[in-house]
């Protein structure tokens, strides 16, 4: 009897592992488990900034980082035009003297970029 249980169980559970991984499969849970989320997904851009490529709006920034700041809803005018001895230093210390070595060379400032270095600008 103990050995008719067990082989039920087994079979149970060989008939159960694969309705339970066509259901994982159909209703899109394998993609949700298995695939990184991509956190500039979650991101809400505030999609009632005005992008315009073709103006320049700030003398420090080419059109492609002014395109990106504006995607993400900050609007390049409002960053100083002149980058004060003060705030260097500072952005060294948020950001680290690689970092910054390649923001001056034209890497687009990454998320965590601006929110580490914000307060360098006010």
């Amino acid at each position: 009897m103990k050995y008719v249980l067990m082989l039920i169980a087994i079979l149970a559970l060989l008939i159960l592992i694969p309705i339970l991984v066509i259901m994982f499969n159909i209703f899109g849970a394998r993609d949700y488990f298995l695939n990184a989320i991509n956190p500039i997904d979650i991101i809400e851009f505030d999609s009632s900034v005005e992008i315009r490529p073709d103006v320049d709006s700030h003398p420090l920034l080419d059109e492609t980082q002014e395109g990106y700041l504006e995607t993400i809803g900050i609007d390049p005018v409002t960053l100083p035009a002149e980058i004060t001895p003060a705030m260097q230093e500072c952005g060294l210390e948020a950001l680290g003297a690689d970092r910054v070595q390649e923001l001056l060379s034209g890497s687009m400032p990454t998320l965590s970029d601006i929110m580490n270095a914000q307060h360098c600008l006010e």
